[in-house]
């Protein structure tokens, strides 16, 4: 149930946790008011069958209503249970610069998450379920009270839980923590030299396209291709630079001027990965691409018209504001940027998020504080900072690659 409640239907997972903590304390009240009104009916089949013949009726409807999507509104999915399946747009200003400051914007229309912590979503869940069953002193079913070493046992195991689901839903890519790149190069375009990474199975898979920061294809976007493969895409890591790579500031910088001077060359460059990736026989046809700094602001100029691909991620990308030419974009955006980027800052986002609105173009673009650029893809260099922001990212990227790829 909260793997729907998360994962399908859209709700974080303190929104589900509270929902669970309401039906628990719902259950204390009415659970000794069933039994009252067990104890004093009357009938031929006796006090409590007529409840188990006709009762399943009832609960039947509820099941499939629990498990079922309905079209709301976005006033109504947030009056009942909030935002799902597919984000909307931002519908207003205070709903990006509320989320730059960690404040709670579930209830704004057209919101569905607030960068909460990851441990604080998977502790309030925890915690909140397992404070209404410790109160209740038993286990479904049953009718033994629970002793309280039982109790206090199941809590210590529920907060080891949280905290293992805190800090564990980041790739160790973005930690510096992982092994050697597992996949392969590929010369799918003149002299680009690509990074293929695959998953396991036969497929169909979903496809992703990664487009690298200023530096060019180095191992940390290697290493993140293959956390994408883990989770079930192709990954072609894309090489704009020709192999090149820089190793100072003035190096990137000069690698940038060269390739943006030349922007037909850039989408040749990514349309041959995309016609690579729906040519093989392990995809389905959907694309993603990605990209961090310029690797973002690429993916966003790729998005205009582009009709090669289906989802555009950008982490704290360049960005445009005329509605004209964001007009072109035909399929939802997704954005991470950091509340801290002096170029890229959270005016210009707001700006961004008026003109998708405008257009009446999908996005899910969220600015978190306090980190600063280059934050996600570079956990490690301020961990403590950094990781929560990122693994609430993470998840963010996962629900949108799931909504647009499938």
């Amino acid at each position: 149930m909260l793997f729907f409640y998360t994962d399908i239907y859209g709700l974080s997972a303190a929104v589900a946790g509270g929902v669970f903590l309401v039906a628990r304390i719902i259950d204390a009240v009415t659970d000794p008011i069933m039994g009252f009104i067990a104890d004093r009916t009357r009938s031929r089949w006796g006090k409590f069958r007529p409840y188990v013949l006709y009762g399943p009726v009832p609960l039947g409807l509820i099941a499939v209503a629990m498990f079922t999507v309905p079209g709301f509104g976005d006033f109504g999915k947030a009056g009942g249970i909030r935002a799902a399946g597919r984000v909307r747009l931002r519908r207003q200003r205070s709903a990006v610069r509320g989320v730059a400051r960690g404040d709670p914007v579930d209830d704004v229309p057209g919101t569905a998450h607030h960068p909460g912590p990851a441990d604080r979503r998977f502790a309030c869940l925890s915690l909140g379920r397992a404070c209404a069953w410790a109160y209740r002193g038993r286990t479904e079913g049953s009718t033994g009270p629970i002793s309280m070493k039982s109790r206090i046992a199941l809590l210590t195991l529920l907060a080891a839980a949280s905290a293992h689901g805190a800090t564990g839903d980041i790739p160790p890519a973005l930690l510096g923590e992982a092994g050697p790149p597992g996949g392969e190069s590929l010369n799918y375009h003149g002299e680009a030299r690509g990074y293929l990474a695959l998953p396991e199975g036969a497929g169909p898979h979903g496809s992703v396209i990664l487009i690298h920061e200023w530096n060019g294809l180095v191992d940390r976007v290697r290493q993140v291709a293959d956390a994408f493969a883990a989770e079930g895409y192709v990954a072609l890591a894309a090489d704009l630079y020709g192999g090149r790579t820089g190793s100072n500031p003035q190096e990137n910088i000069a690698l940038v001027r060269e390739t943006l001077a030349q922007p037909d060359a850039i989408v040749a460059n990514l349309d041959a990965a995309a016609t690579y990736l729906k040519q093989r026989p392990d995809t389905t046809g959907k694309i993603a691409a990605i990209g961090w700094c310029y690797g973002g602001g690429v993916a966003l100029s790729y998005a205009l018209g582009s009709e090669h691909h289906h989802a555009t991620a950008i982490f704290y990308g360049r960005l445009l504001d005329d509605p004209e030419r964001l007009a072109q974009i035909r399929h939802e955006v997704y954005g991470t940027f950091a509340g801290q980027d002096a170029g890229i800052p959270p005016e210009a986002v707001e700006r961004f998020v008026e003109a998708l609105r405008a257009v009446g173009v999908e996005n899910d673009v969220h600015i978190y504080d306090p980190v600063k650029h280059g934050f996600w893809l570079y956990v490690d260099r301020d961990p403590e900072v950094n990781r929560e922001p990122a693994a609430d990212a993470w998840r963010r990227l996962k629900a949108y690659l799931q909504r647009t790829l499938g």
